[in-house]
């Protein structure tokens, strides 16, 4: 089966268009195939079941392609480069939280 018919595209241009997506930058493949997943939804509501078959295919490659190790499924987010709370602040609202408790 070709690419347009079981994808609805080119697949290799599609990961080129991929690693050069900001969701795939800064969130991994995991959140590519989340995004697909709810496209494919939308076009299910939309009754168009071809494209949104098509629209999961292209999911169930991109998570192969994690799981072959081409792609990353899940970006962690770089340390602070400074605390976000100060230790006196971060106690101080530590306390209050026990408080509420």
């Amino acid at each position: 089966m070709n690419d347009q018919k079981m994808y609805g595209c080119d697949f290799s241009n599609f990961i080129i268009n991929v690693l050069k997506s900001s969701t795939y930058n800064f969130s991994g493949a995991n959140m590519v195939v989340a995004g697909l997943m709810s496209d494919a939804q939308e076009l299910m509501g939309y009754g168009d079941v071809e494209r949104a078959r098509q629209t999961l295919n292209l999911a169930k490659a991109v998570l192969f392609k994690v799981m072959d190790g081409s792609l990353v499924g899940d970006v962690s987010p770089p340390p602070p480069s400074k605390p976000v709370f100060s230790k006196e602040a971060a106690r101080a609202l530590e306390s209050r939280c026990r408080a509420m408790a």
